[in-house]
Parts: C-alpha cells; structure tokens; sequence
C-alpha cells in the first residue's frame, strides 16, 4: 500500500463517514468551518476533499506555504490566534473569497503506515477567541480517526 496513490471518496461511505467528520469537528471546536486537505503527490500540493463554506472552487495550498502546509511539512499542530500577525498566514484566500480569518487551528494526519504526512485538518474561527490546548487535543482524536479511514480507502 503507499500513500502516493489517488485517494478518491466521491460517492463513497469513507466521504461520507469524512464529511460527518468534519462537521463535528467544527462543532467541537467550535469553529466558523473546517477543511480536511489530502496530499496530491503528483502536483506536489494539499488539496481541499472536504470544504464546509466554500463555493466548490478547488482549494490548492503548496506544501510548506500558509498555516496548513506548514502543519503538513513541520508535521505539527499549529495554532495561531491572530491569522493576519501570523507569518505563516498567507491572506490571498482571503481576498479571493472575501472571507475574514481570525483564528486558525491545523494538524497535519500523519500515516501510520508510513509514519509521513498524508493531509492536514484546519478549523477556522473559533466563536470564543482563540484554540485552546483542550481543542488541540479534540483535533488530534479526530485526525487519528480520519487517517485511518484515509488509511483503509487507499488502493492496495
């Protein structure tokens, strides 16, 4: 099994179980929306499978740029209060959608059968202010069970 190959869940249970998945994930955490990117191997980009307010425009974020491709390339939580005194916050999202990011939250999924990145999880906006470490904690829960899902939907 590797991680490079096309992960597709489109009319599929895995989408579906996913989908369910990132919408408790914004609940939890009380977020604005949360997004669940994959890793495209072949162009070398996160790219968003699961979008909650997002007008179904792809969303394409290069490894190592913006809050979760720096998640995805560190292979660590990042967890910032203010997007716009963030280095890592890169706002051309932004100002092509309109949309005001505040506070950010990502964490990259990390394979546990290859022990690299696969994808990484982002909510944006928590209600209350800023992602606290209990939230970090929730996340880290759901991108476990997420990467297994991922995990058992890849092609052999």
């Amino acid at each position: 099994m590797s991680t490079d190959k096309v992960i597709k869940f489109e009319d599929s249970e895995q989408y579906a179980q996913i989908t369910t998945a990132i919408e408790r994930i914004t609940k939890a955490l009380e977020a604005d929306r949360s997004t669940l990117f994959l890793y495209d191997k072949k162009i070398d980009k996160l790219v968003a499978h699961v979008a909650e307010g997002h007008d179904g425009k792809t969303i394409q974020v290069d490894v190592g740029q913006g809050i979760a491709g720096t998640a995805f390339k560190m292979g660590t939580v990042i967890n910032v209060e203010d997007a716009y005194n963030s280095s890592y916050f890169e706002k051309k999202h932004d100002e092509g959608t309109g949309y005001k990011t505040k506070s950010v939250i990502a964490i990259p999924l990390l394979s546990k059968l290859h022990g690299k990145p696969i994808g990484v999880i982002q909510a944006l906006n928590k209600h209350t202010g800023r992602f606290t470490p209990e939230d970090e904690e929730i996340l880290e829960m759901f991108a476990s069970v997420i990467t297994m899902v991922i995990e058992m939907n890849i092609p052999v």
